[in-house]
């Protein structure tokens, strides 16, 4: 059970790995953000804002025009006009 457990500890690290040195190369801008949403140190809002750019591509102005009402997050989404 042990082995399994550390497997797969192993694996998520790896694509945590993987994740941040994407987001790295193509959106450095983005990746102190992202540092802290995988340490676990973010704030709710931080969260929010790094799926919406996860789902959105990394796309702003598309995480301000997101249509998906369905989701539900849509309401706390960031980049919205107040």
């Amino acid at each position: 059970m042990e082995t399994i457990l550390s497997e797969k500890t192993e694996k998520a690290t790896d694509g945590v790995s993987r994740t941040l040195e994407a987001i790295a190369r193509d959106n450095p801008s983005k990746l102190k953000l992202f540092e802290k949403i995988y340490d676990r140190k973010a704030a709710i809002t931080e969260c929010i804002e790094g799926q919406c750019l996860d789902c959105m591509g990394f796309d702003t102005k598309g995480i301000k025009e997101c249509g998906d009402h369905r989701c539900p997050l849509h309401r706390f989404r960031p980049y919205q006009d107040k």
